[in-house]
């Protein structure tokens, strides 16, 4: 196998990668958001910690975003 074709795999892998953080990310986002409207509104939950659970979801999902754009940066 040439270098050149071994740096080409390692690209393909690195935006395969790359695709999944993204999807993740913004998958754990809009569950999350759409969860706390269903818990909000369909179910009435006055509870605090369902909600605390949901927004650690979001932050999470953020993180894995802002991880996608360092990635990409290099």
């Amino acid at each position: 196998m040439s270098s050149y074709q071994y740096r080409r795999r390692i690209i393909v892998r690195k935006r395969i990668l790359d695709a999944f953080i993204l999807t993740l990310s913004l998958g754990s986002i809009i569950g999350a958001l759409g969860m706390i409207f269903y818990c909000a509104y369909q179910l009435k939950i006055t509870s605090v910690k369902p909600y605390i659970m949901f927004f650690i979801i979001i932050g999470l999902g953020l993180f894995g975003i802002r991880i996608f754009q360092k990635e990409a940066e290099i």
